[in-house]
């Protein structure tokens, strides 16, 4: 098993009219996948977990909570979004570890 942590930044698209970075926490694995019945190997599963950290938005500078207090109002749920944006970095981030590109 290999332990996969580090910091993570990537750019949020078209949030506001600033530039917006957000920084994450990277913590995951690189373990062997359950055999198949017959006990033939499947190979590795790669499994990360990805939070935010902070979100630059500009010069200003956010922790998760104040960025989800940011997000929240009557039509969205902060909570719910920044969810959605670290499940999708996370698989990213195991697709990029998968190529190679991110290194354990």
């Amino acid at each position: 098993m290999t332990r996969i942590s580090g910091k993570f930044e990537e750019p949020l698209e078209d949030f506001c009219a600033f530039e917006t970075i957000i920084t994450f926490d990277l913590e995951g694995e690189d373990c062997p996948a359950e055999p198949y019945s017959w006990n033939g190997s499947r190979g590795n599963e790669v499994s990360i977990i990805a939070e935010i950290v902070s979100v630059k938005i500009g010069a200003l500078i956010l922790s998760r909570d104040e960025f989800i207090a940011a997000c929240t109002d009557s039509e969205m749920n902060g909570e719910d979004y920044v969810r959605r944006i670290e499940a999708l970095t996370a698989e990213r981030a195991c697709e990029q570890y998968e190529r190679g590109d991110l290194a354990a």
